[in-house]
């Protein structure tokens, strides 16, 4: 529809939804660096060789080196006690942990509210190159994602790829966000839920637009879909704080999210095969920046013991090219009508 079809109040409304998901961005875009900035104190400091969420839950995040237990030994489970001693919370945990030499083996009581366990994890010293595997990861993704969401506010005309780019980006900006910051002292724990829950319901949105799904079934998946994120959302909210609950939880969210990385790759790669420019581009995009995401996470998903970290060094590929396609398609249509549909997704 042009722009001079559109009522005014339908201007006004577009302008402000605009504007708003681009502050929101842009808001984003600052607290990762914030993130970033913080996190670098974890740079030089003796730690468990694991991550400690808030609810004293062990993040499925690490490298291989970190620990000397397989990692789905470790991954979702609930810290219950530090050689012997109850822990009440994750900086208790970390305390203890500092206040012995580097190297020391630590006996870890672990549940995952089933079974009880223990496990012997010597602690390690938190290094440069660490921090860029994981902090530097999460945060350069969560940029790039933002700065999706700001170059679809930028360069599509309104319609639903712009809607679904500018859901697309500030969700997985948050979620990417908020990764970098769950663990003390900050701790963006349910902040992560809500979009960890939300971000697989905004995948599908852009996998059916971009492939091209029109009529009844989109008019219908969509509402279903955002619906079983909401309950998801809150789902994940009550889990918090209970073992077995927020173990199912995270794995539930993790094969959900995969099977949408999945979607939205196929859907990106049937597009793409309509375009006459930047065919390989945008397959290599699909490729590895969904792709290689969903299977870190589908089988994170399945079984226990992949960090979700491997996902995240890839997963700026797909935002950072998405903008660089939308910048390229802006300048070479700089003259065309916002309703042009070569502009379009």
């Amino acid at each position: 529809m042009p722009d001079a079809d559109i009522p005014p109040a339908r201007h006004i409304s577009i302008g402000f939804t605009t504007a708003a998901l681009a502050a929101a961005a842009a808001t984003t875009i600052v607290l990762t660096v914030l993130a970033a900035v913080g996190a670098r104190s974890w740079i030089g400091q003796p730690f468990a060789g694991f991550f400690l969420r808030a609810d004293r839950t062990i993040a499925a995040v690490g490298r291989a080196a970190w620990t000397d237990v397989a990692a789905g030994a470790v991954y979702d489970r609930t810290v219950l006690a530090v050689d012997g001693i109850r822990v009440l919370s994750a900086d208790d945990l970390h305390r203890r942990v500092a206040a012995k030499p580097v190297g020391s083996p630590i006996v870890y009581t672990l549940t995952d509210g089933a079974t009880v366990a223990t496990v012997t994890v010597p602690s390690r010293r938190f290094s440069a190159t660490d921090y860029w595997a994981v902090f530097g990861a999460y945060a350069s993704s969560g940029l790039c994602w933002c700065l999706l969401a700001l170059a679809a506010a930028w360069a599509l005309p309104n319609g639903g790829g712009r809607r679904a780019l500018l859901l697309l980006g500030g969700i997985g900006g948050i979620y990417m966000a908020s990764a970098a910051d769950l663990y003390p002292p900050a701790g963006s724990l349910r902040v992560h839920a809500l979009a960890a829950a939300f971000l697989p319901a905004a995948l599908l949105q852009f996998a059916l637009v971009v492939g091209d799904v029109r009529g009844r079934f989109a008019a219908a998946a969509l509402p279903v879909v955002w619906a079983a994120s909401l309950a998801a959302a809150a789902a994940m909210q009550l889990a918090i704080g209970d073992p077995a609950a927020t173990r199912l939880a995270h794995a539930t969210c993790d094969a959900a999210l995969g099977l949408a990385l999945v979607s939205a790759t196929i859907g990106l790669a049937a597009r793409v095969q309509t375009l006459a420019t930047d065919t390989p581009f945008l397959a290599g995009t699909a490729l590895f920046g969904l792709g290689v995401p969903a299977v870190v996470y589908l089988l994170a998903g399945i079984r226990n013991g992949v960090p979700h970290n491997a996902g995240a060094t890839l997963a700026f590929l797909f935002p950072l090219g998405m903008s660089f396609f939308l910048w390229r398609r802006a300048s070479a249509f700089a003259g065309a009508s916002v309703a042009d549909p070569q502009r379009s997704l």
